[in-house]
């Protein structure tokens, strides 16, 4: 008489299944580590792009807001520029300030924009933009009212403020008008 066979699983067919359950578990892990390293990735890279089109934004407000308030001048150069605008702390009151803005970079190579008042070493804002690979400046206007063409230059300095300042960061560029400035296009008569 034969013995009855039991409903059950031997041990050769268990080891089996638990080796093919793991080998399961791992490639899942594997897939997942890699989906979640590849989310990282791209999430850094759009902040870093949504860091460098804040600050080209808040540097465009910032010189169509450049006057020569109080006596200051523009001061550029390649990798950073300082001029005089008008600022409200509080944009509930309704009171504005002369505040210098200086654009650079700090000893870590972060984009700061200090708005300071006049007259005081307090600053009224700081604001960081991160670290972009590449931070260029560059400076236009005629100098002379007779003049041909668009002189560029990475240095600006004086009571009248470029007309339009080129600025690279990364791989985007942007030339922003400053609107108070004193300057004739090439070609066209001053008023």
């Amino acid at each position: 008489m034969k013995p009855a066979r039991r409903h059950a699983f031997t041990l050769v067919e268990l080891l089996v299944a638990s080796a093919a359950a793991g080998l399961a578990m791992i490639a899942a892990a594997a897939a997942i580590s890699a989906a979640l390293r590849s989310f990282a990735s791209v999430s850094a890279s759009g902040d870093d792009g949504t860091r460098r089109v804040l600050m080209l934004a808040a540097l465009e407000q910032d010189l169509a807001s450049a006057m020569p308030l109080g006596g200051s001048s523009f001061a550029g150069e390649d990798d950073a520029m300082t001029f005089a605008r008008l600022f409200s702390p509080s944009r509930s009151d309704g009171d504005a300030v002369v505040a210098i803005v200086r654009w650079s970079r700090d000893a870590d190579g972060v984009m700061v924009r200090t708005l300071t008042q006049a007259g005081s070493d307090d600053p009224l804002s700081v604001e960081r933009f991160g670290s972009p690979p590449v931070f260029r400046l560059a400076y236009a206007g005629a100098r002379e009212p007779a003049a041909k063409t668009l002189e560029w230059t990475d240095a600006w300095t004086g009571e009248t403020p470029p007309g339009l300042v080129r600025a690279t960061v990364g791989d985007l560029v942007v030339e922003a008008a400053v609107m108070q400035a004193n300057f004739a296009l090439p070609g066209k008569e001053r008023p």
